[in-house]
């Protein structure tokens, strides 16, 4: 558990762009849609209220504003890539977009599957 407190922590400190309030709501069905048509080789990873509030609570030790998300969705696109696109959903639509570290990633998600978050 200190672990995964340790990584939030870390992603705290990388960005996450909000997506513009005048854009159109990108549902999460959407995006994954999007991922899987432009890069059939991804891995989706949907983190779900329980395991995205779980990460969100230590994160928000750091990050002003606080960042919000109902879901979480991490697709690993490119295996050779060393950041993971990362987004964030609330209320049906993405609110922000970012990329991680692929090592944070593969912990954060190992730190879950071995907890049940």
């Amino acid at each position: 558990m200190n672990n995964l407190r340790s990584l939030a922590g870390a992603m705290a400190l990388c960005v996450l762009y909000s997506v513009s309030a005048n854009a159109t709501c990108v549902a999460k069905n959407n995006f994954i849609a999007f991922v899987a048509e432009r890069f059939p080789q991804a891995r989706v990873t949907v983190l779900g209220k329980t395991d995205s509030e779980l990460l969100l609570s230590a994160v928000n030790r750091l990050a002003r504003p606080p960042l919000t998300a109902e879901e979480i969705v991490i697709a690993d696109v490119a295996e050779a890539a060393a950041a993971v696109p990362v987004a964030l959903f609330a209320g049906g639509c993405m609110s922000r977009l970012g990329h991680l570290p692929r090592p944070m990633v593969r912990s954060i998600l190992n730190t879950i599957a071995r907890n049940g978050a």
